[in-house]
């Protein structure tokens, strides 16, 4: 199945679920679609929505770990001055 076309279908096959009515957020909407096992049968759909959960953890891991490098190199740089 073309990624268009399944993410359509997703649309299509939502639309006339009533168990998908009172979605209040992505996070619903990821448990609601593990639950009702689409997950199996949107797989794209399903890794999207999973990839948007993840989007703002990564990026906060990062900017951690560029914020911890950026200490280190100034210390280090305050070292190799001082000698």
């Amino acid at each position: 199945m073309v990624p268009g076309d399944q993410f359509n279908t997703y649309i299509i096959d939502l639309r006339g679920d009533d168990e998908f009515s009172n979605i209040e957020g992505i996070i619903s909407l990821a448990e609601k679609m593990v639950k009702t096992k689409k997950s199996l049968i949107f797989p794209l759909v399903y890794m999207l929505i999973k990839l948007s959960l993840l989007l703002p953890v990564a990026t906060a891991t990062m900017e951690r770990v560029f914020s911890a490098m950026y200490i280190v190199k100034s210390r280090l740089q305050n070292r190799i001055r001082d000698k």
